[in-house]
Parts: C-alpha cells; sequence; structure tokens
C-alpha cells in the first residue's frame, strides 16, 4: 500500500475521559489525588455517587451507589459534590482542542468525541498510529490537566470499542489485522448500543460475541437498520461519518437504574432530581430549552409508570423544573411498590432564544430567567454552590468530606 492510498484511509479517533467528573475534582484539589474519591449529587445520606475514581471502584462503588452504602464499602472515601459549570467548562476545553487536530470533531457526550484524522500524513502505521495517539494524550493532560483514553479505527464504532480496551490512559488502534481477535473476545453486550434486552434476544439466536455481529450478514434482515449499522461499523465501514455540525437533537432522554430496589419515595426523588439536574446542563450544552417533560418510574416487575407536563413556555430552568417534577412524582409513585429505575424525556425543544413572554405570568417568567441567568453566571465565576435551590445539599467550601457509616433506609433492599 502506497502511503499517499494509506493517508487516505478513513481514521476515526475516539477520545474518552477517564473517569470524568472525578478528575475534574483531582485537577482542581491535588489532595485528592491517589485517593479514593466520590463525586456525589449531595454528601449526606440521601446523597448518590455520580461517579467513582478508579481507587474508589475496586471497593464495589459504581454510579448510582448510595451515599451511605458507598462509605460502608469504603469508609476512606472522600466525598465531593457536582460541579457541573466547572466540568462543562472542561468539557469545552477539550472540544477546541480537538479542533486544533481536525475541523471534524464530533462531540458525542460532555466528556468524549470523535475525531476525523484521515488524510494526516504522519499517521503511516500502527506504530505511529499509537504514537500520535500517546502524544495527543500528554498533550491534553498537560493542556487541560485530565486523562483520556484513545482509540483509532477506520469507523466510529471500532473506534469507540478501542478506546474501552485499556483503560484508563489506554491507547489502541484497531485494524484488520487485529479486528477479528479483539472482536472474538468482547462479549455481544459490551458492544455500545446494544442493551440488555438486545443482548438477550441476540443471544437466543446465537450471537455472543462481537465477531458473531461482524461475521453473520443475516443480521442486517434480523435487526433491520440497526443490524445493517452494526455489521458495516464492525466490518470497518464508516457508515455512520463524523458529523462536526450536528443538528440540534429534537429531544433529550436520561434514565438510569437504581443499584438497588427501593420503595423509599424519598430517595426515588432524590435520585430523580440529580438525573434532572444532569439532563437539563445536557440542554444547556445544546443551547436548547424544553417544552414537554416526561417523568418516568419503573418498578422491579419492569411495569412502567409516567407523567408529562407541556410548558407554556420553553424553559430549561431547575427553578422552573423542579417543582413541576415533584408534582408528576406525586402523581405516579405508589406506596409499597418496589422500584428500579427512573429518569425523564424532554421533548418540543426549542433554541434557547429571548423569547416573548406570556400575558398574565411574565414578570414572573422574566425572574425565572434572570434568577437562573444570574445563577449560571455566578457558578461558573464563583463555584456550583454560591447560589442553591430549595433541597439542594449545599458544601459553600467546595472541599472534600469524609462520612461515617450510616444505617441504611429500611425500605432499601438489596437485589
Amino acid at each position: 500500500m502506497s502511503i499517499h492510498s494509506y493517508c487516505m484511509e478513513r481514521l476515526i479517533a475516539h477520545c474518552d475521559a477517564d473517569c470524568f467528573f472525578a478528575a475534574v475534582e483531582i485537577r482542581d484539589n491535588p489532595f485528592l489525588k491517589r485517593k479514593p474519591v466520590l463525586v456525589c449529587n449531595r454528601t449526606d445520606n440521601r446523597g448518590i455517587v455520580v461517579t467513582a475514581s478508579y481507587e474508589a471502584r475496586p471497593f464495589g462503588i459504581r454510579a448510582g451507589t448510595p451515599v451511605y452504602q458507598a462509605i460502608q464499602l469504603c469508609p476512606k472515601a472522600l466525598l465531593v459534590e457536582t460541579n457541573f459549570h466547572r466540568y462543562s467548562e472542561t468539557s469545552r476545553a477539550l472540544m477546541e482542542l480537538l479542533r486544533t487536530l481536525s475541523p471534524h470533531v464530533q462531540p458525542y457526550s460532555i466528556d468524549e468525541a470523535f475525531v476525523d484524522l484521515t488524510g494526516l500524513p504522519e499517521l503511516l502505521n500502527s506504530e505511529a498510529c499509537v504514537q500520535y495517539a500517546q502524544m495527543l494524550q500528554l498533550r491534553i493532560l498537560n493542556e487541560i490537566g485530565i486523562p483520556v483514553s484513545i482509540g483509532i479505527a477506520s469507523s466510529k464504532l471500532l473506534a469507540k470499542i478501542a478506546s474501552d480496551l485499556n483503560k484508563p490512559r489506554g491507547v489502541a488502534w484497531i485494524n484488520e489485522t487485529n479486528r477479528r481477535t479483539i472482536l472474538s473476545k468482547l462479549p455481544i453486550s459490551a458492544v455500545p448500543g446494544v442493551g440488555r434486552k438486545t443482548a438477550l434476544r441476540l443471544s437466543a439466536y446465537g450471537y455472543t460475541t462481537a465477531a458473531d455481529l461482524a461475521s453473520r450478514s443475516e443480521i442486517q434482515q434480523f435487526m433491520g437498520s440497526q443490524g445493517r449499522y452494526f455489521y458495516a461499523e464492525l466490518n470497518g465501514e464508516a457508515l455512520s461519518p463524523v458529523a462536526s455540525r450536528t443538528q440540534p437533537p429534537k429531544s433529550l432522554s436520561h434514565l438510569r437504574t437504581f443499584p438497588i430496589f427501593t420503595a423509599d419515595h424519598e430517595y426515588v426523588l432524590s435520585y430523580a432530581l440529580q438525573l434532572l439536574h444532569e439532563l437539563t446542563e445536557r440542554l444547556r450544552w445544546h443551547e436548547q430549552e424544553t417544552a414537554e417533560i416526561q417523568l418516568v418510574l419503573v418498578t422491579k416487575d419492569f411495569s412502567h409508570r409516567s407523567a408529562t407536563h407541556r410548558f407554556e413556555t420553553a424553559t430549561a430552568s431547575e427553578h422552573i423544573l423542579i417543582p413541576t417534577i415533584k408534582e408528576l412524582f406525586k402523581e405516579i409513585v405508589e406506596p409499597g411498590k418496589l422500584y428500579r429505575k427512573t429518569g425523564f424525556i424532554m421533548s418540543k425543544l426549542q433554541p434557547a432564544f429571548p423569547k416573548q413572554y406570556s400575558l398574565f405570568n411574565s414578570e414572573k417568567e422574566a425572574k425565572n430567567d434572570a434568577l437562573n441567568t444570574t445563577r449560571d453566571a455566578l457558578e461558573k465565576r464563583f463555584g456550583k454552590h454560591v447560589m442553591s435551590l430549595s433541597r439542594r445539599s449545599v458544601d459553600k467550601s467546595r472541599k472534600s468530606t469524609t462520612m461515617r457509616p450510616s444505617t441504611a433506609p429500611e425500605e432499601l433492599i438489596k437485589r
């Protein structure tokens, strides 16, 4: 293969920050380095772990673990409350750095992005690709202060798989020489986009590894467009190109399974409000507002209950959303039911342009928008907890704190 033909072969990198929220906290507070750090929505016994550092994960702590349980698992853990404005700032800095490498950068979430490296003359072979990725890792660490893992391949799906192979601070390149070997060792449930139910369905038909999806062409008929996507991308065909200019989303959703079944309504609501906070940050990231929000509750036996509210004026303000969610929660929560999952779907999204307020509520709506804008500006400058909405636990010092083990609520039932 000539140098020219090699350089024109599709090369896509997936850059994924390692333990992003914890990494930002550790960067901003060196005292936390090499310690078990838990980033939580609140640090009291009703709090929930949002991210656990790699030092905390051997204790069995994951996202969604209740704080009281995390402290029992790791008494020396250091708790830090979330600072989403700081995470958003760091994310923007990361995306801007990646755009200095290529005009084709597609943010995939707050802490990961795809970069089209096709045509770069310095990427002549596998060794050059790995060295390039390692140099990029070092540059991101020096300029932004966070560790990342990078995967390189000829399709986005393979690149995303590659970035997960050697975490943390890993580098991997999947090419035609090693692709089949890597995919044969990857469980089908580990393929991005294959959920638990889909994995069970596929396993019933003999699909157990990613290599099965890549080698059996009938998957294209079996799963339709999704099957065609998996088959092409796992075989190195970039069916989904890196989109540097993506259309604003038409809807956003955020649902998460509890680490334990629970009938504790306060715990479920606290968990839901944390998801709402994260989803609202994503909404603002896209510079959008929502005119409709749906709260979803899923019971232990997988029955779904939901309630929807439509707003006269689209909003991205938690000040407006939280009271609405509390009312929706009262409508659908059932005493004695064990719940496994909750979350939200935001739809009827609109650009966050200046808007015409309604005739009768204009003063209230304007005040809410002003409060939201002021809160964002103050938090961006002084930290997340300079202002606080009702019932949100506040740690104005933004310093890490340790907690003693607490007694678990009786309503929480382990799986």
